[in-house]
């Protein structure tokens, strides 16, 4: 009897590869310290990234490295399996990560919310000061590692399902039914 292959091998190396893509991107983006209002299109380009190409470009490699050590078969399943791993990696090292850097770099979170202001007041010039301050109030609470893990690991949760599902329609191999 023939041994299954795990996806846990090729679905971790491409997790990684995720998750050092997500790490990087916010270490460079800290280090530019844009301006938001003249680079505001840079943000739009880093999440179209990092919730369509990079997962579903990492899926899709990860499933054809596991296609291959499988004997040339994947089924939905599988890929379901390995695109959940890859993303649920990605997204922990990237929390894991996020935590230590909100606390070890001092201002980030209140250097985030000052553009969020400029961004703001930029969009909204006459917003009530008392709106701008619970607007602000509720971003700041929402860039807290608490509230910012959660809400990563279920958006990679829910991407890793999708994508795979779609990944895997495409990619599918079944191997053929023995009598």
């Amino acid at each position: 009897m023939k041994e299954s292959v795990s996806p846990a091998k090729t679905a971790l190396l491409y997790g990684g590869i995720f998750g050092a893509i997500m790490i990087l991107q916010l270490v460079i983006l800290y280090s530019l310290q844009l301006d938001p209002i003249q680079y505001g299109w840079v943000g739009l380009i880093i999440n179209f990234c990092n919730f369509i190409v990079f997962p579903f470009t990492l899926l899709i490699l990860g499933c054809i490295a596991f296609r291959k050590r499988n004997g040339g078969y994947l089924s939905v399943s599988q890929c379901l399996k390995n695109g959940l791993i890859i993303t649920l990696t990605g997204a922990i090292l990237y929390c894991l990560f996020y935590a230590v850097f909100v606390n070890a770099v001092p201002g980030y979170i209140e250097s985030s919310i000052e553009q969020t202001r400029i961004v703001k007041l930029h969009n909204e010039p006459k917003i009530a000061p008392a709106e701008l301050t619970k607007f602000l109030d509720d971003s700041r609470k929402g860039m807290q590692p608490g509230i910012t893990i959660p809400m990563v690991m279920i958006v990679y949760t829910f991407i890793g399902m999708i994508g795979s599902f779609i990944v895997g329609s495409f990619l599918r191999r079944e191997k053929p039914a023995t009598v």
